[in-house]
């Protein structure tokens, strides 16, 4: 996945920082994990789940794109979109691992958050992604 540019994994400030783009995890206007998400999640999971003294914080950063019509009524807008599947990911990685309880958590920013400046369709490509945090335990 990594040679796919699925997941970008990188060391950020003494955290270790795990992207993985959005259409790996999701249907589009879905905050269910796909089949190959599930997938994907466990090999990555399994690639740190040895990392008993840190925590694990999955976030996701939305475009600044309306919400499609049909999906208004369950998610008013991205900023629910992204909690929703940030929550996705961090309750699977409860569930279907063996991190400690309370290790992980979810945060989805609103469309004024950003990864990158969402002013062309390259840029909100950019912004499509899950990041999984990992910050040691103070």
């Amino acid at each position: 996945q990594i040679a796919a540019n699925q997941i970008k994994v990188e060391d950020v400030q003494g955290k270790l920082k795990i992207t993985i783009v959005d259409e790996a995890l999701f249907n589009s206007g879905s905050s269910k994990i796909n089949k190959r998400g599930r997938k994907l999640l466990m090999e990555v999971a399994e690639s740190f789940q040895k990392k008993k003294t840190m925590n694990r914080l999955v976030e996701k950063h939305p475009q600044n794109k309306v919400v499609n019509h049909s999906l208004k009524r369950k998610f008013p807008s991205t900023w629910e979109l992204s909690a929703a599947r940030s929550a996705s990911v961090a309750r699977f990685l409860q569930e279907k691992t063996t991190f400690l309880p309370g290790s992980v958590s979810a945060a989805g920013y609103s469309y004024n958050q950003p990864m990158t400046v969402n002013d062309t369709e390259k840029n909100r490509i950019r912004t499509r992604k899950i990041e999984i945090v990992l910050v040691p335990i103070q």
